[in-house]
């Protein structure tokens, strides 16, 4: 197996939140592949996770983002028209979508997140 197989899989066990010790074990006992082509190898890996935690977290956060806005208008009208329930159901909505897009907007600047990157 070349190295390209085998960073391909290590950039698949990183994307599914494996540990770097975890794939630097991996690395020793199935390919033989200690120490400094190891750290490489993984630095790579991280680096590529990281992009896609970014990426991902980019196009949620937009998405969030986009859905605010009707529910942040409609809940404004509601106040308006003296409708307070569903103001308040809208608002609740809109802030929740918020608080996702903010959540996402951290994930996007550190490139980390908690779980696995589709979980």
């Amino acid at each position: 197996m070349n190295r390209d197989q085998i960073q391909e899989q290590l950039n698949g066990k990183m994307y599914w939140d494996a540990s770097e010790s975890e794939v630097r074990d991996w690395l020793s006992a199935k390919h033989g592949i200690i120490e400094k082509e190891a750290d490489e190898m993984i630095a790579i890996g991280t680096k590529a996770k990281q992009a896609s935690i970014r990426k991902s977290s980019l196009i949620r956060m937009s998405v969030s983002l986009i859905a605010a806005l009707p529910l942040g208008f409609f809940a404004w009208l509601a106040m308006q028209s003296s409708q307070r329930r569903a103001a308040g159901a809208l608002g609740t909505l809109c802030l929740g979508c918020l608080g996702y897009a903010a959540k996402n907007f951290v994930q996007v600047l550190n490139g980390r997140c908690d779980t696995a990157i589709d979980a």
